[in-house]
């Protein structure tokens, strides 16, 4: 999600489309953690910046979100009304998501 990659070819990545558009309901303070002990101080450590996390967060998975509201999947999912919320949000200005849109490889319309 935030452009780095294990693999020789960066664009060989490929992030589950579930969690990519799960991401739109994320909020860090109901996260899980295998410690209760590191869950209690990441929160801790997110203080009052919660909301700010969730916004950072759902901006960096926006652009597979909305490539994957989009595709033939997101047909067979039931998913492609997901698109309009997903443009319908403050996250990303309108440049920045037809940047996003065709970095993805998604046709998009200025």
């Amino acid at each position: 999600v935030d452009g780095g990659s294990d693999l020789a070819v960066r664009d060989a990545a490929w992030f589950p489309s579930a969690i990519s558009l799960q991401a739109f309901a994320l909020d860090v303070r109901s996260a899980q953690a295998s410690v209760e002990e590191d869950r209690v101080n990441i929160l801790r450590l997110i203080g009052d910046e919660a909301e700010a996390v969730n916004t950072c967060l759902r901006r960096m998975f926006w652009p597979s979100a909305a490539y994957m509201a989009v595709t033939e999947l997101a047909a067979k999912q039931g998913t492609k009304d997901k698109l309009v919320e997903l443009l319908d949000t403050d996250l990303l200005t309108k440049g920045e998501m037809v940047s996003r849109l065709e970095m993805q490889g998604c046709v998009a319309d200025s």
